[in-house]
């Protein structure tokens, strides 16, 4: 009875306990099949994070690498020569030839200004050249002409033939001496007869325009002093015509008497010393006559080259801009008329003074400009300016006076654009523009051109 009792609660036990064990089964298969997908999702999650993991490495290192290799900098603008144009001379516009945003070349006429007064100024400086060489060369005639003469007087104590013959040789000396005078005088007498017709044609043409109230009292009365002015010339040389011809006459009575007395000369030894130092005066004479004829020769030069500054030249290939001048204007000696905006342009951007530190000439560039942010321009660094921005403003600072208060400081570096990426654009990238410049650190221009 007992056995059975014992083998009864034996089994009793035995199945109690597979009954807990199935149960027990049956939860762990319903949890393991409930968290299933959460499982799968924290795989996935972690093969994702194994894959990407280098990659994120891989690109914060270039990042990192990027920034440390690269500096940019918005504080930059676009910059070219612009050529100040602006008469060398006082005068009136005549011709107006070009206009705002127009290119030109180098040696193109810009304006041209009135050129009446300069060929004026030219033909006086001419008749002054020819009245100084025909005093020069009149000079050099009678320089031997006193040689011989002292010769002849240093020999003629040996002789009253030698003296004779050589105040006879001086006499005709002097008479084509005065005749050569003769004839300088008359042209000049030409000249001064024409420019009394130009001054009286002028003066009778302003009267009428005074009336009107066209032109000024002063313009009327320059206009008369000037005729009168030429027609006191041209009695001048009336007279100088009458002096000169009585001087030949007088040439002639010396030439008369010369024949008669050179059986007479006496004085022979003083003559000739006497006509030494008039050969020395002769000679320093000529030289100045050759100083007088340089010296028109120089401001005939002069007045031609004013007469060619009546065109004004662009000096250099660009664009117009900036111009003021029209035709009829009357402009002075120095005054702004246009400018000329040369090409190819740069840039000059003004980096912090702690990204200059791997700055080098010649770096490689990349270049954004505002205007065109759709077309990727490069450029290459030219060169470091010596100072800070600061330092070239007009009232630099002065840190040791006051409160100091450190300031990062920028410097301007000029970039230049590579011929190839502003190919096209040179008329559209015009100074004043805003750009974005980015330096590669690494990258040299000319290593890339050899790439």
């Amino acid at each position: 009875m007992t056995n059975d009792t014992n083998s009864l609660q034996s089994e009793q036990s035995s199945n109690k306990i597979d009954f807990d064990a199935k149960v027990n089964q049956a939860q762990i298969d319903k949890l393991i099949k409930a968290n299933k997908p959460r499982m799968q999702k924290r795989y996935i999650t972690l093969i994702i994070a194994l894959i990407l993991l280098p990659i994120l490495g891989f690109g914060g290192f270039r990042l990192y690498d990027y920034f440390m290799t690269h500096e940019s900098t918005d504080d930059a603008y676009v910059q070219a020569h612009s050529d100040p144009i602006s008469s060398r001379l006082s005068g009136t516009v005549w011709q107006v030839l070009v206009d705002d945003n127009q290119k030109v070349k180098a040696g193109d006429i810009l304006v041209k200004l009135d050129p009446k007064d300069y060929e004026v100024k030219v033909s006086q400086a001419q008749s002054k050249v020819e009245s100084a060489y025909w005093q020069f060369k009149a000079s050099m005639r009678n320089l031997p002409v006193s040689q011989t003469q002292a010769i002849g007087e240093n020999t003629a104590a040996t002789g009253n033939y030698d003296k004779s013959k050589f105040a006879i040789d001086s006499a005709l000396t002097m008479l084509a001496q005065d005749e050569i005078q003769i004839k300088a005088n008359e042209s000049r007498l030409v000249k001064a007869r024409a420019k009394v017709e130009k001054t009286l044609a002028d003066y009778e043409r302003y009267i009428p325009l005074q009336k009107r109230g066209v032109i000024t009292d002063q313009l009327l009365d320059e206009a008369k002093d000037a005729y009168l002015e030429a027609k006191a010339d041209e009695e001048t040389q009336i007279q100088a015509i009458s002096q000169a011809k009585m001087h030949y006459q007088q040439s002639r009575h010396n030439l008369e008497e010369a024949r008669a007395e050179s059986v007479a000369f006496h004085g022979q030894l003083t003559k000739a010393k006497a006509t030494d130092m008039q050969t020395e005066v002769i000679k320093r004479q000529s030289q100045a006559y050759k100083a007088q004829y340089e010296e028109a020769l120089a401001n005939l030069a002069e007045a031609k080259l004013n007469l060619s500054y009546t065109d004004i030249l662009a000096p250099a290939d660009g664009i117009i801009g900036r111009k003021t001048v029209e035709t009829g204007q009357r402009v002075q000696m120095g005054e702004a008329l246009m400018a000329v905006v040369e090409s190819p342009p740069w840039i000059v951007a003004n980096f912090k003074e702690i990204q200059l530190e791997k700055m080098r000439p010649n770096q490689l560039v990349e270049i954004t400009v505002d205007a065109f942010k759709h077309h990727k321009f490069y450029g290459y660094i030219d060169s470091i300016a010596p100072n800070s921005g600061s330092q070239f403003a007009l009232l630099p600072p002065d840190n040791a006076t006051g409160n100091f208060t450190k300031i990062v400081q920028r410097v301007p570096v000029k970039i230049r654009f590579t011929p190839d990426s502003i190919r096209g654009y040179e008329d559209k990238v015009v100074p004043g523009l805003s750009c974005v410049v980015t330096v590669d650190l690494k990258k040299n221009y000319s290593n890339s051109i050899k790439q």
